[in-house]
């Protein structure tokens, strides 16, 4: 686990406290009404809890009458913030319905992947907040063999769901590496996918066919038309749960707490199902495969103390942590935001590029080369136009300065500071 600077101030209780209500809300109680800290105001707990995009099943959790009253103006945006949550769930999960089925009408198959499939695990609707759904698609086939199906004619796959989506009423907002991120408002928002890595990853290759494992959700109406609503198994689900959060937490801006919620969701409802049902062997090997064993040992143990019978009892504190690094990786994980901040992401990326040597100036203009010169498959991934045109590659550093200044200056200038400010 790679250890990083302090970023942000933090208050322990207020995080700790936070973890209380939440893991009260998984067991679908309520806080004792004298249980948040003298120290801590409810408008920190509040503002952490946006932060991370837990602010529905912390809501759950919260003291019916709590010894120091939440001011109104709190209270009225935590609730709001709630309803919300149920509402986009709900509205998502209708149009997903209908994106899906013409889809499968068109002759292709989809899968639903993160969020838009983990939220059926959490004990109630409306626990688990959502900005977007992601959707992987294509044109399936079985493997020879059996076991399985692959993709075929993602071209005609892609020219057929941009047609489905534009039909629904969206447009595209940003395309890249693969990815179409479609959006409709107010707030509808959905990323398609045909592959579910990007060339950069250490886990290109294992997810080169992402089909590889799926099947079908209906197996007759599936036979009947040879396309429809594809699901994995609950193993695989949690290994790619896994392989996305460290996706964020080593190579974008750091990942928040919610992921943490995640894992120990999936592995409640793994335990759920009872001795045998889970093929324990088959994760172990696959961690081991994609290099996420000690990685996801961290999580879970992480997971497993902050929501666990201590932390839902009111009584953990950060001494219960099983060391210091558990302690940063849950200041990090609370402090960083959903999906991370660029000041995490890029202390993070100059770190790994200073213990490859140099000291801090060469790990610096490391960075700064790699991101004017990403990798020619990188490039490929972000810009398909650039396959078969090698004669643009060095023209790529001057359009994509043009690009950022024109669409995305500001983030430009906050990774600058960020880099420069070490």
């Amino acid at each position: 686990m790679a250890t990083m600077k302090e970023l942000t101030a933090f208050d322990p209780d207020a995080g700790l406290y936070l973890c209380h209500l939440i893991a009260c809300a998984l067991r679908g109680m309520r806080s004792a009404d004298d249980a948040l800290p003298g120290s801590v105001a409810w408008g920190d707990v509040f503002a952490l809890a946006k932060l991370n995009g837990v602010e529905a099943i912390a809501w759950m959790g919260l003291p019916e009458h709590p010894a120091r009253p939440i001011d109104r103006k709190t209270a009225e945006a935590w609730r709001r913030a709630s309803d919300m949550t149920l509402f986009r769930q709900l509205q998502f999960d209708a149009e997903r319905e209908e994106i899906g089925s013409r889809l499968v009408a068109a002759g292709i198959s989809f899968l639903a992947l993160k969020g838009a499939s983990m939220s059926a695990y959490y004990p109630a609707p409306g626990m688990r907040s959502m900005s977007d759904n992601d959707i992987l698609y294509g044109r399936i086939e079985p493997l020879a063999g059996g076991g399985g199906y692959a993709a075929r004619d993602g071209r005609r796959a892609e020219r057929d769901m941009r047609a489905i989506m534009e039909g629904l009423g969206y447009t595209v907002r940003e395309e890249a590496h693969g990815e179409v991120d479609f959006m409709r408002p107010p707030f509808l928002s959905f990323e398609m996918f045909q592959e579910i890595a990007r060339p950069d990853s250490e886990h290109y290759g294992y997810y080169a066919n992402p089909w590889r494992r799926t099947g079908p959700r209906d197996q007759a109406a599936f036979a009947a038309g040879s396309a429809g609503e594809m699901i994995w198994p609950i193993e695989d689900e949690y290994l790619f749960h896994l392989v996305h959060m460290f996706k964020h937490w080593e190579h974008g801006g750091g990942c928040g707490i919610r992921f943490v919620v995640d894992a120990y969701v999936f592995d409640a409802a793994m335990r759920g199902r009872g001795a045998g049902a889970v093929d324990g062997a088959y994760v172990r090997r696959e961690l081991a495969r994609l290099g996420l064993t000690d990685f996801e040992r961290c999580v879970r143990a992480l997971a497993m103390v902050v929501f666990g019978d201590r932390s839902a009892a009111g009584t953990l504190t950060m001494d219960d942590l099983p060391d210091t690094d558990d302690a940063a990786f849950l200041r990090s994980l609370l402090t960083c935001g959903i999906y991370g901040n660029i000041g995490f992401k890029v202390a993070h990326d100059v770190e790994r590029s200073v213990a490859r040597g140099g000291g801090e100036r060469g790990g610096r203009l490391r960075y700064l080369w790699s991101r004017v010169f990403p990798s020619r498959e990188l490039l490929v991934s972000a810009y398909p136009w650039v396959e078969g045109r090698p004669w643009l590659v060095p023209l790529m550093p001057m359009y994509r300065l043009v690009r950022g200044l024109a669409l995305h200056r500001r983030k430009i200038a906050a990774e600058l500071r960020a880099l420069f400010r070490r």
